[in-house]
């Protein structure tokens, strides 16, 4: 399972994502799950950013005009991947337990949008698209490998 909502900065006092609603239930108290897509092991990781870029939908997330990074260079294709430009970790911050992304080498200036206490959860699945799609791959072979048929 992989799950985050991601914050450039430590999340503010009053974010929208990375606390569990309700706080306690049947007298247990829940906590918010962050698994870093970067490095499922924990710690820091480097993530692999893709967005699209052409034929701009509200209902393809990342692919709004608006997002988080500030702008993209001018492409020929539909997706743009950004390799090396962010790492992330999971952090606990004011109670909620959230993914903090850092721009590292050229990473893009990142814009919570549209407010801080939204982090960056409209372009949560875009940050870690490359992550998320070679842990998919690397599953699906795993499940294949095990599950294949004696010969």
């Amino acid at each position: 399972m992989v799950a985050y909502n991601a914050f450039f900065q430590l999340a503010p006092p009053g974010a929208l994502f990375g606390r569990p609603v309700p706080a306690v239930l049947n007298g247990i108290a829940q906590q918010e799950v962050c698994t870093n897509p970067a490095a499922l092991a924990g710690g820091t990781g480097t993530l692999v950013s893709a967005y699209r870029v052409q034929l701009p939908t509200q209902e393809v997330a990342g692919s709004v005009t608006e997002g988080v990074i500030n702008s993209y260079p001018a492409v020929p294709t539909p997706w743009i991947q950004f390799d090396d430009q962010y790492s992330a970790s999971c952090v606990e911050s004011n109670g909620a337990n959230v993914l903090i992304v850092t721009p590292i080498h050229d990473g893009s200036l990142l814009t919570a949008v549209p407010d801080p206490a939204w982090g960056l959860h409209v372009d949560d699945p875009n940050l870690a698209l490359g992550n998320l799609v070679d842990l998919v791959q690397s599953e699906a072979s795993a499940y294949i490998a095990a599950h294949r048929p004696a010969a």
